[in-house]
């Protein structure tokens, strides 16, 4: 018999908290001396020591999966702090959602932005073009929490700027925002240093081939239908999105006017990812249309 006591890694919740027992046989009686639940402590009660793994060598094994091997210290895995959900790449992105100043009808941004989340919008747009940008920074970084915690991009309209102030991957420009401003390429309006994903729309083929030139991250194709959301602008049709398909090398987004009816005219035309806004926004269930949209998405994307 061998009396063992060992003192619990952070990463199970609790720090410094001791459990006593003794190993015989390649058996262990450890008995918990206080009142924390670890779920995934039983194997280190009944495996032998020399059959333990080392706590700290595996620390690598209670991460999300998708995790960069290498943390920030004050996102590691052994902190108390609540664990933010991976990032997928924006090739694995295929719902686009917006919380829209022009949609908000009285409801609170801050539970719109969840419902979009818990649907399984891959990246969320915060969209607010009549708002002061002081109203827009603050939600921005009220937003930005509740996406990181869902594994969700926060893109931020117009404001590269803001978006890394705020702590949001991504922000978006429309092709007066980027192009008729002067710029050439996305390094121009990207803070420096910063890691900020940027966005571009385009309306016909050699818009998108100027924003792929200028290093877009990725690029929105539309509006392909007629929509409110750009009222005056005419829609660019199913053969752009053909064009898209055959031609970008990155991610692109088909947007505008799609609904669940439509869809599958622009899957079979060839997107993957589409951006939606008001059938979504509109819907009676926020959450219930994204994954209806998501399901249809990722039944394409197999």
């Amino acid at each position: 018999m061998v009396n063992a006591d060992f003192l619990s890694q952070s990463f199970y919740g609790a720090k410094d908290t001791k459990f006593e027992g003794r190993i015989e046989n390649g058996r262990s009686d450890r008995i918990r001396t206080c009142d924390f639940q670890f779920p995934k402590l039983a194997r280190y009660q009944t495996a032998p020591r020399s059959d333990r793994p080392n706590a700290l060598s595996q620390a690598h094994r209670h991460r999300n999966p998708e995790m960069p091997a290498a943390l920030p210290l004050g996102l590691a895995a052994g902190t108390l702090r609540p664990r933010l959900a991976a990032m997928k790449p924006l090739e694995q992105c295929f719902l686009y959602g917006f919380v829209d100043s022009a949609y908000l009808d009285d409801r609170d941004p801050l539970e719109l932005c969840r419902q979009l989340c818990d649907g399984g919008a891959d990246l969320v747009q915060l969209r607010a073009k009549d708002w002061p940008i002081d109203d827009i920074a603050r939600l921005a970084k009220r937003l930005v929490s509740i996406t990181d915690r869902a594994g969700v991009r926060l893109v931020i309209n117009d404001h590269p700027q803001l978006a890394t102030e705020a702590g949001a991957p991504v922000a978006h420009l429309g092709q007066e925002d980027f192009f008729d401003a002067g710029h050439r390429h996305v390094d121009e309006v990207k803070p420096s240093g910063s890691a900020l994903e940027l966005g571009l729309s385009s309306h016909a083929p050699e818009q998108a081939r100027r924003a792929c030139e200028a290093g877009a991250d990725y690029v929105a194709i539309g509006p392909v239908f007629a929509t409110p959301t750009k009222p005056g602008r005419p829609p660019v049709t199913l053969d752009y999105v053909r064009w898209a398909a055959a031609n970008l090398d990155r991610p692109w987004f088909a947007i505008g006017g799609i609904d669940l009816e439509n869809l599958d005219d622009i899957l079979s035309a060839g997107a993957r990812r589409v951006c939606v806004v008001s059938k979504i926004l509109r819907a009676p269930d926020v959450a219930g249309a994204c994954r209806q949209f998501k399901e249809r998405l990722l039944s394409a994307a197999c």
